[in-house]
């Protein structure tokens, strides 16, 4: 699993469901084609408390600032509400070898 963002914002699309926002400054380098590849189609959030929940990413979307600084959102559909997913909590990766991923 690769560690992907801490949530600094989370929010409703009215079609993507709940969209998480974070960032990444380790991959500011890479383009968005990469990007989306690390994260994959499915993620796992882990709580501060511990709890964890597994999620498929419907879409992600990468935002660049001026200064070439990344903002990731990654949609993960109807199936969460915000009350799902706490500020702070941590998003990895899964990946196929891993067992669960995508």
């Amino acid at each position: 699993m690769d560690w992907l963002m801490n949530v600094l914002d989370r929010f409703t699309h009215p079609t993507r469901g709940l969209v998480l926002s974070g960032v990444n400054p380790s991959l500011d380098a890479l383009c968005d084609d990469e990007i989306r590849k690390l994260i994959g189609r499915h993620v796992k959030i882990q709580h501060r408390d511990g709890t964890e929940r597994t999620a498929s990413v419907e879409a992600v979307d990468v935002a660049r600032s001026l200064l070439g600084k990344v903002n990731i959102h990654i949609a993960l559909g109807s199936n969460f509400g915000e009350s799902d997913v706490e500020l702070g909590a941590t998003v990895l990766a899964l990946h196929e070898d891993d067992g669960r991923g995508a």
